[in-house]
C-alpha cells in the first residue's frame, strides 16, 4: 500500500512473465501422432507461419498413419524437395481463416493457401475434407483451430508445360500423353524415350488441358540440327492449331482432350525433296525421282477415296516406306461408291478399327507381279486373312474384285487396280450400316450411357486405351445401357461393339 496520487504500488519479489500464445504450431509439436507433419513443416520452413500469433488459420492435420499410407518412397522424395511439391501439399492443408466444426456445412467449398479448393462432405455423422475423415475436431488455439484428419490431402497436379522428346533413335512409337507431374510433383524430362523424325509423321497425344500453353521440342539429341523440321499441332477433325518451321513449337490448347503432333523432316531426300502443304496444314514430304506405292495412290485421279482412307488410318507412312516390299490391290473411287450408303462414312469414322482392317486386307507383304498373282490360289494379307485368286478367261479376280490395271511398279512394291472393295470376314458391311449407338456424356467422368440399336441381346463390348490396351469389357442390351468408367484414368479410349460379323468403334473421352 504505497499510496500515490494516481494509484497504489505493491512491491513483489519476482518478475511476472506473460504466458506465450498457444498456436497451431504448438499443437503439432506437442502431438504424439503428428511427428511426420512436424518434420515436413520444418523442412518446408512453414513453422513460422503456423506460429504467427496474429494469423487466423485452420489446419487440417494428417496423422503419422496418414503419411505412412502414401506410396513407398514418396515421403522421402517430398522431404528431399521441401520448397517444391512438399510446400504445395502442406499449404493445401491450411485455410487462411478460422473454421470451427460448427462453421462447416455439407458441400461447402473452401479455398486453401495453396490456391486450390477442398470440399466438405457430411456422411452418416462423419465429416470429410475431400476423402479424408475428420477424426478429432476443434483444437482451438490463439491463432486458429486444428482438425485432425486420417489421410493426406493431395492437390491437383498441374500440367507440365514443356513437352520434350529425345534422344533420337526410333520414332515409330506413340506418345504416352501430354506431360503431367509424377507423384512427387516433378515433371518428366523426356516424354518419349527416343525417336528419329523421318519424312512426315503424326502422333496422337491425349490429356491436354484447356487454356494451358504447351511447348514441344525436338531441338536436342543426336541428329538434331542436321535436318530442318516443321512441326504441326492439329485436332482430331484435322483443323490446324499451330505450325512452326522450327525444332520447337508453342501453342495454347483450345480445349481439353486429344491432339495430333506432326513432325516433318524437310529435305530428307536431299535436292529431290518436295514438301506439299495438305488441307489440314500438315506438310507431306515427297521425293521426286523416287516412286512409292503411296505416291502412286496420291497421283492417281481415280483413287481419291483410297487416299483419304489411308490418311485417316495413318497408313501413308507404311506405303511410303522404301524398305518395304508390298503389293497393293487398289480399289477405285467407283468401287468405294458402290458400297451401301453410309458405309464409307462409317469406315472413315472408325480409322483405327474397321477402316484399318479393310485397308490392310488390300495389302500383301511381298511384291507380286500380275503373273505371280495369277499363279496363286490364295494370298495372305497384312490384315491376317487370305484373299482367293481366280482366273476367268483373261480376268484375274481377287475374291470378287477384278484387276483392271496391272503392274504399276514402285520402288517399294507394285500396285494392281481393282474394281471392288475387299471386305475381310471380321468386318460386316451390312452390320456396319445397321448398328448405331449414341454415347453420352462424352467426355464422361464416372458413368457413360450407351443407347444402342440393331444389336442382339448380350452383345459384347470392349474399351481400349489409345495404345491398344484392354481396360474394360462386358455385355450390352438393345436400348439404353449405363457403364461405370469411374476407375479409368483421364484420356482417350476406343469403345468397340462386337457382333457376330464385325466391330463398330467410337472414341470415348474420360475427363
Amino acid at each position: 500500500d504505497i499510496v500515490t496520487d494516481n494509484g497504489v504500488v505493491h512491491v513483489i519479489d519476482a518478475v511476472l512473465v506473460p504466458a506465450a500464445p498457444f498456436t497451431v504450431w504448438d499443437v503439432v509439436q506437442e502431438s504424439e501422432i503428428h511427428n511426420t507433419l512436424e518434420a515436413a513443416v520444418l523442412a518446408a520452413e512453414l513453422d513460422g507461419a503456423l506460429s504467427d500469433p496474429n494469423a487466423e488459420l485452420t489446419l487440417f492435420a494428417p496423422t503419422d498413419d496418414a503419411f505412412a499410407a502414401l506410396p513407398d518412397g514418396l515421403i522421402d522424395e517430398l522431404l528431399a524437395d521441401p520448397s517444391g511439391f512438399l510446400t504445395e501439399i502442406l499449404l493445401y492443408h491450411v485455410v487462411g481463416a478460422v473454421a470451427l466444426s460448427t462453421d462447416l456445412s455439407d458441400g461447402q467449398v473452401i479455398t486453401t493457401l495453396n490456391g486450390q479448393d477442398v470440399t466438405v462432405t457430411f456422411d452418416g455423422g462423419n465429416v470429410f475434407i475431400n476423402d479424408a475423415q475428420v477424426i478429432l475436431a476443434d483444437i482451438v488455439t490463439d491463432n486458429g483451430v486444428v482438425h485432425v484428419i486420417d489421410a493426406v490431402l493431395v492437390p491437383e497436379q498441374l500440367p507440365c508445360l514443356d513437352f520434350v522428346a529425345g534422344p533420337f533413335n526410333n520414332f515409330n512409337t506413340q506418345f504416352g500423353g501430354a506431360p503431367v507431374a509424377d507423384a512427387s510433383g516433378a515433371c518428366p524430362i523426356n516424354q518419349l524415350t527416343g525417336f528419329e523424325a523421318w519424312a512426315s509423321e503424326q502422333y496422337i497425344v491425349d490429356g491436354f488441358v484447356e487454356g494451358v500453353e504447351y511447348t514441344f521440342s525436338i531441338c536436342e539429341g543426336p541428329g538434331a540440327g542436321s535436318w530442318e523440321p516443321e512441326l504441326t499441332v492439329t485436332d482430331l477433325d484435322g483443323n490446324l492449331i499451330a505450325f512452326a518451321e522450327d525444332c520447337s513449337i508453342t501453342w495454347t490448347s483450345p480445349a481439353s482432350g486429344t491432339y495430333l503432333i506432326g513432325i516433318n523432316e524437310v529435305g530428307a531426300c536431299g535436292a529431290e525433296s518436295t514438301n506439299l502443304q495438305t488441307d489440314n496444314g500438315f506438310p507431306t514430304l515427297t521425293c521426286t525421282g523416287v516412286v512409292t506405292i503411296w505416291s502412286i495412290v496420291q497421283n492417281s485421279d481415280v483413287h481419291n477415296t483410297l487416299e483419304a482412307a489411308v490418311l485417316a488410318a495413318g497408313l501413308d507412312g507404311a506405303l511410303s516406306d522404301l524398305e518395304a516390299d508390298l503389293t497393293l490391290f487398289a480399289p477405285t473411287d467407283a468401287a468405294f461408291a458402290a458400297l451401301p450408303d453410309g458405309v464409307v462414312d462409317a469406315l472413315l469414322a472408325d480409322p483405327s478399327g474397321d477402316l484399318t482392317q479393310v485397308l490392310l486386307y488390300h495389302v500383301i507383304g511381298e511384291s507380286l507381279s500380275s503373273g505371280e498373282v495369277a499363279a496363286s490360289s490364295f494370298l495372305t494379307t497384312l490384315q491376317g486373312e487370305d484373299v482367293t485368286v481366280t482366273v476367268a478367261g483373261n480376268v484375274v479376280l481377287i475374291n470378287d474384285a477384278a484387276i483392271t490395271v496391272v503392274d504399276l511398279v514402285a520402288d517399294n512394291g507394285v500396285v494392281h487396280v481393282i474394281d471392288a472393295v475387299l471386305i475381310p470376314n471380321i468386318v460386316s458391311v451390312d452390320e456396319l450400316d445397321a448398328v448405331s449407338f449414341q454415347m453420352f456424356p462424352n467426355p464422361a467422368t464416372d458413368l457413360v450411357n450407351m443407347n444402342v440399336s440393331n444389336i442382339a441381346p448380350n452383345t459384347g463390348y470392349q474399351i481400349y486405351t489409345s495404345t491398344g490396351s484392354l481396360v474394360s469389357n462386358g455385355l450390352l442390351q438393345p436400348g439404353l445401357n449405363t457403364i461405370d468408367v469411374s476407375g479409368m484414368a483421364r484420356g482417350m479410349y476406343m469403345f468397340s461393339i462386337l457382333t457376330d460379323h464385325g466391330m463398330k468403334t467410337e472414341r470415348l473421352m474420360i475427363k
